[in-house]
């Protein structure tokens, strides 16, 4: 009984090499004739991953408060970079994240301009750490 399965699997697995193959001719010639763009190089890729990722990242994990390993180093570094503990909040029925700095006096929050250069240095720190833990 276990030759059936076996058999089975390996035609299966037959057949899905042999689509794979087709597919890779295919494209081949579509980008041949100018129909594809030329692929992209590893290295492309691989950017171009670490950038969604950090989209990601910064998007849904950071701003959102969570204790992901990869969130609390890229805070650490944050936090390192800038000298001072800053904080992200949502605040009810607002769209915009609304960053706070804390220091002796309490929580101050951040003008526009200090904002702005807090979320690049936090992107560029954020892209870093990404590009880091990725394989």
């Amino acid at each position: 009984m276990s030759s059936y399965y076996m058999q089975h699997m390996l035609l299966q697995y037959g057949r899905q090499l042999t689509t794979a193959r087709r597919l890779a001719k295919h494209r081949q010639a579509m980008r041949l004739a100018g129909i594809l763009p030329p692929e992209q190089s590893p290295g492309e890729k691989r950017s171009l991953m670490v950038r969604r990722v950090t989209s990601e990242v910064v998007e849904n994990l950071l701003l959102t408060g969570s204790d992901n390993p990869v969130v609390t180093k890229i805070m650490t570094r944050l936090n390192t970079a800038l000298g001072e503990e800053i904080f992200f909040r949502f605040p009810p029925g607002e769209l915009d994240v609304i960053l706070f700095r804390h220091d002796e006096n309490g929580d101050e929050e951040l003008g526009v301009e200090e904002k702005g250069k807090v979320m690049g240095l936090l992107w560029h720190i954020a892209e870093e750490v990404v590009n880091e833990t990725m394989l």
